[in-house]
């Protein structure tokens, strides 16, 4: 069965989030769709939507974006 997308928060929806942190770890779609329990198409079309909307050139503007937002950590961060 599939999972129903979280519902928006901020103006954007919580599997926005969702697949800009897992393209920011470095996750391929396919991992990123079975973590989801969605369609590994339904991650490129997300990631498509995305670059488009946020205007990401690649992978290092969502990682920066991410972090930013404090969605995901830097690893050499020792705060």
């Amino acid at each position: 069965m599939r999972k129903q997308a979280p519902k928006k928060q901020d103006g954007k929806s919580k599997r926005t989030e969702q697949v800009i942190v897992g393209i920011s770890l470095g996750k391929t779609t396919k991992e990123i769709a079975f973590e989801l329990g969605i369609a590994s198409k339904t991650v490129e079309y997300h990631w498509q939507k995305i670059k488009s909307l946020y205007r990401f050139w690649s992978v290092i503007d969502a990682a920066h974006y991410a972090l930013s937002r404090g969605w995901v950590r830097n690893k050499y961060d020792t705060k």
